[in-house]
């Protein structure tokens, strides 16, 4: 009698968990649509990389590192001595 009392009850707990994670799981996140275009000038440098929340980051012959943001403006310049 333990033992299928303890099997319901397992069972009824992993039902529980299944129906909780379902009811806590993650609001899907819509994509931010950003500027139709931008034109970022040559002389900003070589683009090198970029993040999903839409900034990009160019690197110039010097070295210097710059951070364009979604609106097309730079934003972070980051130079060697």
């Amino acid at each position: 009698m333990r033992r299928s009392t303890a099997l319901v009850t397992m069972m009824a707990g992993m039902f529980l968990g299944f129906v909780a994670a379902f009811l806590v799981r993650p609001q899907p996140v819509e994509a931010r649509t950003g500027p139709s275009g931008c034109n970022v000038p040559k002389a900003v440098g070589t683009l090198r990389t970029a993040r999903a929340d839409g900034w990009l980051f160019f690197e110039d012959a010097a070295g210097v590192v710059r951070g364009v943001d979604a609106e097309c403006k730079v934003k972070l310049t980051i130079s060697r001595e």
